[in-house]
């Protein structure tokens, strides 16, 4: 057996077992009534929260009509979990580059609504300086890893990056805004 035939065989079920992972958690939490909800510490009812606005978008092709298709509440999590996410993982770019991407026009309303502020001035002001629209990304699409590289050359990226990672995590906020709408989640 080759190298790759090994190294493919250890992703299949090192993924595979992920992915199960992932669904079982998801299956759980969809099914919780809200005082299960309550019970739940606040890492596991964030936890919760997404797994159950990404429930709910599953049954839309596209990811914009999976995402309008969200109640307020379910939209503020999703985004700002997403862009925290993509963000400390790769950077605006990536936010920009990936499906989650098509949260961006909400972002400014996202962090608001969770009390942001200085998230929300850094994202509305780097979006404006460099003249980004939100409503379209279509320009960062981007396929391998060499058109993302390209992608990131295009703007300053770390003048976001840096002061955002540098910021308290937004989980905590989140956290609250979950706390005082559980039953919209």
């Amino acid at each position: 057996m080759s190298f790759y035939d090994l190294l493919e065989r250890f992703l299949r079920k090192t993924l595979g077992s992920m992915v199960e992972n992932e669904l079982a958690k998801e299956d759980k939490y969809v099914g919780m009534s809200i005082d299960e909800l309550r019970a739940l510490s606040p890492k596991k009812l964030l936890e919760a929260a997404v797994s159950r606005a990404e429930y709910r978008m599953q049954d839309y092709y596209y990811a914009d009509a999976g995402f309008a298709a969200l109640n307020r509440t379910q939209k503020i999590i999703y985004t700002v979990y997403w862009l925290e996410l993509e963000v400390n993982n790769g950077g605006l770019c990536q936010f920009f580059t990936n499906s989650s991407r098509v949260t961006a026009p909400f972002v400014s309303e996202a962090l608001e609504a969770i009390g942001a502020t200085k998230h929300k001035k850094l994202y509305d002001g780097f979006t404006a300086k460099y003249r980004i629209d939100t409503r379209d990304l279509s320009s960062f699409d981007s396929v391998d890893a060499r058109s993302f590289a390209a992608q990131y050359k295009r703007y300053p990226f770390d003048e976001f990056d840096t002061p955002f990672c540098n910021l308290p995590p937004l989980k905590k906020h989140l956290k609250q805004l979950i706390c005082e709408h559980i039953s919209d989640i």
